[in-house]
C-alpha cells in the first residue's frame, strides 16, 4: 500500500506514508517514522488474541502488547541513532 500511494503521490522513500512522520511530513524517519497505523492495528490484534487464545486477563494482554510496541519504537530510535552517528 505504502509503495503504491508513494508511486501516485511521491515523497521521501525512507518514511512510509502510513506512519506519523509520513502524515506530518516530516523529513526524517526517527521515531515518528516507526509509529505506523498498521503498527498499532498489530498492537490491537495482539491484545485481542493474547486475550481471547491465550486466555491472559484483559489488562496482562494489553500490557504485554504495549510492552512489545514501546520495544519496537525503542529499536527504531536506536537505529535512527546510529544512523546518525554513523554517518548513513
Amino acid at each position: 500500500m505504502n509503495m503504491l500511494l508513494r508511486v501516485a503521490i511521491g515523497g521521501n522513500p525512507e518514511i512510509s506514508i502510513t506512519s506519523l512522520a509520513g502524515l506530518m511530513n516530516s523529513d526524517k524517519p526517527g521515531v515518528l517514522g516507526s509509529i505506523e497505523v498498521f503498527y498499532i492495528w498489530q498492537t490491537i490484534l495482539t491484545a485481542i488474541g493474547l486475550h481471547r487464545l491465550a486466555g491472559l486477563s484483559k489488562g496482562w494482554a494489553w500490557g504485554i502488547a504495549i510492552v512489545f510496541f514501546l520495544i519496537g519504537i525503542g529499536f527504531a530510535i536506536l537505529g535512527a541513532m546510529f544512523s546518525n552517528t554513523m554517518g548513513v
